[in-house]
Formats: C-alpha cells, structure tokens, sequence
C-alpha cells in the first residue's frame, strides 16, 4: 500500500494521467475561455453602440445618444429587425429624442422586417406626425396596426440571445444556454428569440430553442 501511495505521489505518475487525459483538461480550460470571452466580447460592440442608442431613444435618454454621436455612432445603424433609433424614440413617445436623431439626416423612410417605416408608428395630427412628414416621412405599408410597445427590461446578455437567434450563432447560443438564460426574454414589440430564429428561417437554432425551453405559443405585436 505504501509503495502504491508513493506511486501516486510521484511526478511519472501525474504526468501520465495528465497526459491521458489531455483532450479533456484542454477542452475545461478552452470552455472557461469562452465563457470568459462570452461575458465581455460576444456582439459588445453592437451592444455597446446601436442598442445602447436604441434604448437611450425608447427612454428619451438624448444625453446618452449626444455622447454616442460624439463618439462617432451612425443613427441609421439598427438592431436585430431593422429598427433603429428613431424607431425606439418613435416607439417610447419621446419627441425630443426624435427631434435630436432627426438633426443627422437619418433615413426617415428606412423599411423595416414588415414594410413599416417610422411614420408607420406616429400618431396622425401629432407633433411628432409633423416633424417626420416635414422631413419628407411616408408611411410604409404594415400587414397590421401593432399596438403600443410593452414593458421590457433586457440586459446584455438578453441581446447577445437576440443577435445570435437572428443570425444562427449556435456557439453563442449553447454558451448562454449553459450559463442559464431568459429563453423567453422579449423586447419592446414581444419579440422573443424564438421569433428570430423563426423569421430568419434558421431550423436549428429554432430547435434548439424549443428543446429548451422557448413557448412556441408566445405571440408578438406583430
């Protein structure tokens, strides 16, 4: 027993069950890796520029959307749908805002996902109205009115689930799965990232949401 234990104790003995079991200690080290690169870089760019614009807008927050501007952001940038600011800004009711995007001649007239451009969601007779048809606004064609926006919250995380539904990153996917997320998280028009998936025509990641968790029966605005 103890020339066992000795056995055990000795460098020989450690470098070959480190060795035969290399794949495995790698494979460890390389998931912690991407994790770590998950938390910090997976879509931060876009989130910390269009989306952080987008939310600023949706809230009326122009302090935050001067500094992005100043840091150079594109206003006609838009998020996983192709909705940008001034949509969020038109959607929040916050005209001030609009006002603000509306100095960078922003494409007015920018179609989304549906056929739907910004006036689409402006109340006729408004100030609001008047400012975007002033700017040479028309209103698109919509397969339906949607109904005033819903009460969010999202977080980064959220947004990296949006992005990589929409665009079929099944890394990104299985890594925020494992790290426990919101499968039925939505947004402002009750997008959830089944919905993505789904318009993007993407079957994978469509059944990889619905294996784990994601309610098929969820309906959005739109």
């Amino acid at each position: 027993m103890l020339d066992f234990l000795r056995d055990c104790d000795s460098p020989q003995f450690c470098q070959t069950i480190i060795g035969q079991n290399s794949y495995a200690v790698t494979s460890l080290a390389e998931n912690r890796v991407e994790d770590k690169t998950l938390k910090t870089n997976a879509y931060q760019s876009v989130i910390d520029t269009v989306m952080r614009a987008c939310l600023a807008a949706f809230k009326g927050d122009v302090a935050t959307l001067k500094k992005l501007k100043h840091q150079g952001l594109n206003f006609d940038l838009a998020d996983y749908d192709g909705s940008g600011p001034l949509y969020y800004a038109i959607r929040g009711n916050q005209t001030a805002a609009v006002k603000y995007i509306l100095q960078y001649n922003v494409n007015v007239n920018v179609v989304d996902r549906w056929g739907g451009t910004p006036l689409n969601f402006v109340e006729p007779g408004t100030e609001m109205d008047r400012i975007l048809i002033e700017k040479g606004a028309i209103r698109g064609v919509l397969p339906k009115d949607i109904g005033p926006p819903l009460k969010f919250e999202i977080n980064d995380n959220d947004l990296r689930l949006f992005f990589s539904a929409a665009q079929g990153n099944m890394r990104v996917l299985k890594l925020l799965q494992h790290q426990g997320w919101r499968v039925n998280v939505f947004d402002l028009d009750g997008r959830t990232p089944l919905h993505l998936a789904a318009c993007s025509n993407n079957l994978q990641v469509t059944k990889f949401l619905v294996e784990h968790g994601a309610d098929v029966m969820y309906k959005d605005l739109r």
